[in-house]
């Protein structure tokens, strides 16, 4: 499947922020830039195999402490990339970390947004914030930084501290892919 870098209009947009607020209240907006940087971009900027990556997600299960949220959330209203939370598998009937490697290699983009195209991005999202009322002036040398360099942005110390994140980024086409190594999964267990 021939995966497109998606369009969201302003509705689309305000209801992803809105969903990311409501799932992350103490978001700042270097969290928020973040989130729209994954919704248009995916696991495009990861970069290896899906043996390095599956590697890489074994490793991090097997330090992850705490926070268990739900196990997909959806950043692209419904219309490109979700989470996957690694917390919700490290319990051993979700244990699929081969799947979820192979669907983000399929997820990635050749190419993702140029930097214009990003930036254009964010000051919509940004407009919207505002109009949400938000304190829009915060992170934004941060943010512009991670613009010019074409990199995505790390988590606030306040969003790591609340919530521990620890995810994926999947193109939502694949959540049925996952959803039958789940059911494999509970079948082999029975």
């Amino acid at each position: 499947m021939l995966l497109q870098i998606p369009e969201f209009s302003e509705t689309d947009l305000c209801a992803i922020l809105q969903e990311e607020l409501s799932v992350h209240p103490l978001s700042q907006l270097q969290d928020l830039f973040k989130l729209v940087y994954q919704a248009y971009n995916g696991p495009s900027h990861l970069t290896g195999s899906a043996l390095s990556i599956a590697q890489s997600i074994e490793k991090e299960i097997r330090n992850l402490h705490g926070h268990k949220s739900c196990l997909i959330q959806d950043i692209g209203n419904g219309k490109a990339f979700v989470r996957i939370n690694l917390a919700a598998l490290s319990f051993p009937r979700f244990r699929l970390v081969e799947t979820i490697s192979e669907c983000i290699v399929k997820s990635r983009f050749e190419t993702e947004l140029s930097r214009e195209e990003m930036l254009q991005q964010w000051k919509r999202s940004l407009a919207i914030l505002k109009d949400m009322g938000l304190d829009v002036l915060q992170d934004q040398d941060l943010i512009i930084q991670s613009i010019e360099s074409g990199l995505p942005i790390s988590h606030s110390q306040t969003y790591k501290q609340q919530y521990q994140p620890s995810y994926r980024i999947i193109h939502s086409s694949y959540i049925p892919l996952l959803q039958e190594g789940i059911n494999h999964r509970t079948q082999e267990k029975i």
